[in-house]
C-alpha cells in the first residue's frame, strides 16, 4: 500500500522497513555530524555584541514556525533588527531588505522569508546575510537596540535562545542524516 505522504515525511515520523534499514545505514555519518557539530559549538570564539540577541531557532531541520514567532515578538521592541539568512534568494553576501519598514530591494534578492519579515515589521530593519556575524554588525550600524536571529543556534554570540519544538516529535531521535534532528539534545537545555 502506497502512502500519499512524502517521503521525507515518512522516513522521519513514520519509517517503513525499508527507510528504517536506511536510517541505520546512514546512523555512522550523523555521529560524525554530531562530533563536529559539537567539536565546532566548543572550540568557536564567544561573540558579545554588548545589545541583546534572540535567537529562534528550532529542535528540527524544517519549518517550524520561527517566522511566525518573529512576526509575533517582533512588534513588541523598538529599535529592532532581524537577522536571517536569506533562503532562496537570489543574491549573496549581506543585503539590507529593509530598514525601520522602508523596502530596499526586491523579493528575489532578499528571499521569500525576509521580504514576509519586511512587510510585516514596518518598525524592525531586517538583514540577510550568510554569515550573521556580519548581519548583526550591520544591525548595530543602522542603530539596533535588539536584534532576533532567524535560525542562530548555530552561532557563538552571546544570546538568548528560544527553541521551537514539533507538536508531534519524530519518530527517530537522531540528528540528521539518519534523523531530522538538528540540535544535539544534550545541548539543549530543560526550560525555565
Amino acid at each position: 500500500m502506497k502512502s500519499d505522504k512524502p517521503f521525507l515525511e515518512r522516513y522521519f515520523y513514520a519509517p517503513t522497513l525499508l527507510q528504517k534499514g536506511l536510517i541505520f545505514a546512514l546512523y555512522p555519518f550523523s555521529l560524525i555530524y554530531q562530533f563536529i557539530a559539537t567539536l565546532k559549538r566548543k572550540t568557536a570564539k564567544k561573540h558579545d555584541f554588548k545589545i541583546p540577541i534572540i535567537s529562534i531557532g528550532n529542535l528540527i531541520a524544517g519549518g517550524s514556525g520561527k517566522t511566525p514567532f518573529i512576526l509575533e515578538i517582533a512588534p513588541r521592541y523598538q529599535e529592532v533588527a532581524v537577522v536571517s539568512r536569506g533562503y532562496q534568494r537570489d543574491s549573496k553576501g549581506l543585503v539590507v531588505v529593509s530598514v525601520k519598514g522602508n523596502i530596499l530591494v526586491p523579493q528575489k534578492t532578499a528571499g521569500d522569508e525576509a521580504c514576509l519579515l519586511a512587510l510585516n515589521l514596518k518598525q524592525a530593519s531586517v538583514i540577510v546575510s550568510e554569515k550573521r556575524e556580519l548581519g548583526v554588525l550591520k544591525a548595530l550600524e543602522l542603530g539596533a537596540k535588539i536584534v532576533f536571529l532567524d535560525d542562530g543556534f548555530r552561532f557563538n554570540f552571546n544570546q538568548f535562545n528560544l527553541l521551537l519544538k514539533p507538536k508531534i516529535p519524530p519518530t527517530t531521535p537522531f540528528v540528521c542524516l539518519a534523523g531530522c534532528i538538528e540540535k544535539i539534545l544534550k545541548a539543549i537545555k530543560k526550560p525555565i
